[in-house]
């Protein structure tokens, strides 16, 4: 048995991942979110945002879109007790650093194929 119970349950998880990639990648200013120079998140915050809190979106919702996520768009950290988040690439918001998001890679780095 796949992982969903439901087509309706995939949809919702799709429009939470859209709309954590928006919120994340280019709106989290504009949305009165919390954005810091890495591009994480407090996920107690993102929950606050308009377009999450009409998915009516929990912690296990983002915790779930974030582990079943194929390209891997997101990531979660814990620190003090805090869960945050943040897109794994492609940031607009001049808050963020690329250099403190992206990982450089060198010619004989072992994570190129």
């Amino acid at each position: 048995m796949g992982r969903y119970v439901s087509d309706e349950e995939r949809r919702r998880d799709v429009s939470l991942s859209k709309a954590l990639t928006s919120l994340l990648r280019h709106n989290a200013v504009r949305a009165g979110v919390a954005i810091r120079a890495d591009g994480f998140c407090v996920v107690a915050e993102i929950l606050e945002a308009v377009d999450l809190r009409l998915l009516e979106a929990t912690v296990a919702d983002v915790e779930r879109v974030v582990h079943y996520s194929p390209k891997q768009r997101f990531e979660l950290c814990r620190e003090a007790d805090e869960l945050s988040i943040r897109a794994s690439q492609g940031h607009s918001m001049p808050q963020v650093r690329d250099e403190l998001v992206l990982k450089q890679l060198s010619a004989d780095d072992g994570d190129l194929p």
